[in-house]
């Protein structure tokens, strides 16, 4: 069954517009510093002048801006979506019983007004309503034309002529976006590829992994995580980047060491290319916990989760995420279910006495858990495909507890 494209099947190229004028390339580039300085000024006014952030700004400050009203929509969202992202962070520096430096710095910056918002790389997504994309059949110079329309003034076309990357891309089974497009503040473009992932009925080939800050990767097999020959566990890395000053040097070395690491480790211990699916936990929105505390920032979940879709999605493997609840805490030889029998890295059943890593046996209750819903999911409705709501997320309704 053929599943539709989804955020996680999507991949972006960047292209610079060398075959446009002048004049054009020009008309990219202008509105950003305009841009930015009435998104910066904006920023500030929610940030301060708001008790509570709007879904949506009132029209009239939408209309005091100096763009067509489409970009002045584009800027207003944007605008709450950054100012949202930064009251989220006061909020929880001011929770926080143990304040770190970089904390302490936003909320004293917050409190005195002086909270500047780094803006400088910046860029404006546009959607069907300023652009389309279409093949060209006039001439060889390229394979596409974009117009782009309500941008500034007026509408004017720009030649897109398909970079290495871009084939690549298509020859691995992604198709070019025709309806959105994003604009970079340096004018480069970056064009959109979505890739439809063909599902199997067939649900024997399939995996599933436990996702932990002591070992990356546990899988229902037993198989652990894999590091270099010379590298380090992912905790001990986790322990290197939290110990270096946060925005320093030494702290982005250590964050490019631990993106290293986890793709070393993914790209081994995953195998994508014997699998049709792979089970893992639903983990967004993981509170952090004082038993981790800071630590927790230096996970990169977000980017773990990101790297497991892309690979996915190169493979044609489809991720199934599965609710997490007590996959640490039950037994997956009886299914008995208590706190007391994860002992640390060991789990030791209370009820039968089964022995096993604890990582290894989260992974088999997550097997467990996804195959009996997965099962359940490709089993119902017409020709037996999964439905939209069930296609990477799935709440505790959805799951069969086993």
């Amino acid at each position: 069954m053929a599943k539709k494209p989804n955020k996680n099947n999507i991949r972006i190229s960047n292209y610079n517009p060398v075959l446009a004028n002048t004049g054009k390339q020009t008309r990219l580039t202008t509105p950003f510093d305009l841009y930015k300085f009435e998104l910066h000024i904006l920023i500030n006014q929610l940030i301060y002048d708001f008790d509570q952030i709007p879904n949506f700004l009132p029209k009239e400050i939408v209309a005091a801006l100096p763009f067509p009203a489409r970009m002045s929509q584009v800027l207003a969202k944007q605008a709450v979506a950054i100012a949202r992202s930064i009251t989220v962070k006061v909020k929880l520096a001011r929770n926080s019983e143990n304040l770190k430096k970089y904390q302490r710095e936003i909320l004293t910056k917050y409190n005195s007004g002086l909270l500047q918002v780094d803006i400088n790389s910046v860029n404006i997504e546009l959607d069907s309503r300023f652009i389309s994309i279409e093949k060209s059949k006039d001439t060889k110079i390229c394979e596409y034309w974009i117009k782009i329309s309500s941008f500034m003034r007026g509408n004017f076309y720009i030649p897109l002529v398909l970079t290495r990357h871009m084939k690549k891309l298509i020859d691995r089974g992604f198709v070019l976006k025709t309806n959105s497009l994003r604009v970079n503040n340096d004018g480069s473009l970056g064009f959109y590829f979505h890739k439809t992932v063909n599902l199997s009925n067939d649900i024997t080939k399939i995996q599933a992994i436990d996702i932990g800050r002591k070992k990356l990767i546990a899988r229902d097999d037993g198989h652990m995580e894999t590091t270099h020959k010379r590298g380090l566990p992912i905790d001990q890395i986790m322990d290197i980047v939290a110990s270096k000053k946060h925005g320093s040097k030494a702290q982005k070395r250590a964050r490019n060491f631990l993106r290293n690491e986890i793709n070393y480790s993914l790209k081994r211990d995953i195998n994508f290319d014997a699998i049709d699916y792979l089970i893992t936990e639903n983990l967004t929105g993981m509170k952090t916990g004082k038993s981790w505390g800071y630590k927790n920032h230096t996970w990169c979940l977000s980017y773990i989760n990101n790297r497991i879709e892309e690979l996915a999605a190169e493979h044609d493997v489809h991720v199934f995420r599965i609710n997490p609840a007590y996959t640490s805490q039950r037994c997956s030889e009886c299914g008995h279910v208590h706190a007391d029998s994860r002992r640390g890295e060991y789990f030791v059943c209370v009820h039968c006495g089964y022995v096993s890593d604890a990582d290894t046996n989260a992974a088999r209750n997550i097997l467990t858990r996804g195959l009996g819903a997965l099962t359940k999911k490709t089993h119902k409705g017409t020709n037996s495909s999964l439905g939209k709501k069930q296609r990477l997320n799935h709440n505790s309704n959805d799951i069969l507890n086993t």
